[in-house]
């Protein structure tokens, strides 16, 4: 399926995120097969719900906000069976399937992903970097309870002040 379509802030936006998300994606014309499969996949797979359309609709990446230049229209191709898939999931609940709505809804739903995965990746790098940060003090801190010299026992001191503050 091969068309154009008219395009506005939150296709341009979200064309762009996901670019900057997701890096096997190099060319903005990738974007969007890149985001209909990933939908179809997610139908196929997990069965997603008839109501996935109204919340992926709900979504605001607040990109009304932004100033962004972008062309009026945008070229759209999909593999048949791809978006065949995604309609045929779109008109289960809907009448019509106007092509830059679902492709919008489309992308949005990719970006949402993305944003999810990305923060998931993050917070489990963050935990990490905690944990080797505090394994690393509990290590200093049990050197420094070895050694007598009188600069180590002040700093034994000062830590357990610091720690009698705290309770």
């Amino acid at each position: 399926m091969n068309k154009t379509i008219r395009q506005n802030i939150i296709i341009a936006a979200s064309v762009e995120d996901i670019m900057k998300l997701s890096p096997q994606i190099l060319k903005e014309s990738e974007v969007i097969p890149y985001a209909y499969n990933v939908l179809a996949t997610d139908i196929e797979k997990n069965n997603l719900s008839k109501d996935i359309w109204t919340e992926i609709s709900e979504l605001d990446f607040k990109d009304k906000d932004k100033e962004l230049k972008f062309a009026e229209t945008r070229g759209v191709s999909v593999e048949n069976k791809i978006y065949d898939q995604v309609i045929e999931h779109y008109l289960d609940t809907h009448q019509r399937a106007p092509l830059a709505y679902v492709t919008r809804l489309v992308l949005l739903y990719a970006r949402k992903k993305l944003h999810e995965q990305y923060n998931a990746k993050e917070q489990v790098e963050i935990a990490s970097n905690d944990d080797f940060s505090n394994m690393t003090r509990l290590e200093k801190y049990i050197k420094l309870l070895k050694k007598t010299d009188t600069v180590s026992v002040e700093k034994i001191k000062e830590i357990d002040n610091i720690l009698l503050m705290e309770d």
